[in-house]
C-alpha cells in the first residue's frame, strides 16, 4: 500500500480505464489480494469480465467506444481484429 501511495503521488494518473477481458476462474483469487493495495482512484478505473460476461463487457466498454469502434470478437461492429 506504501508503494502504492508514493507512485499515485510523483506520477500523474493517465489512465481513462482499463478492461480485464475473458479472465480465466482463478484470477478472482489474485484480484481479492492486489485489489486492496491499489490506489482508490485506479481500482475505479479497472474493470474486470469473466468469459461469461460479454454483455457486461459491452456494456461497461460502449460508455467510452462507440459501438462502430468495438471488433465483432468484443460485440461491435466494426471489422474483425487482424482486417483493419
Amino acid at each position: 500500500r506504501k508503494a502504492s501511495a508514493i507512485t499515485s503521488d510523483h506520477y500523474p494518473e493517465r489512465l481513462e480505464a482499463m478492461y480485464l477481458v475473458n479472465v480465466p476462474s482463478w484470477f478472482g483469487a489474485i484480484w481479492k489480494v492486489v485489489k486492496p493495495m491499489m490506489d482508490d482512484n485506479t481500482r475505479s478505473k479497472l474493470f474486470v469480465f469473466s468469459k461469461r460476461d460479454k454483455k457486461g463487457f459491452l456494456k461497461a466498454l460502449g460508455t467510452k467506444v462507440p459501438q462502430q469502434n468495438i471488433p465483432p470478437e468484443y460485440g461491435g461492429e466494426s471489422m474483425p481484429l487482424g482486417q483493419s
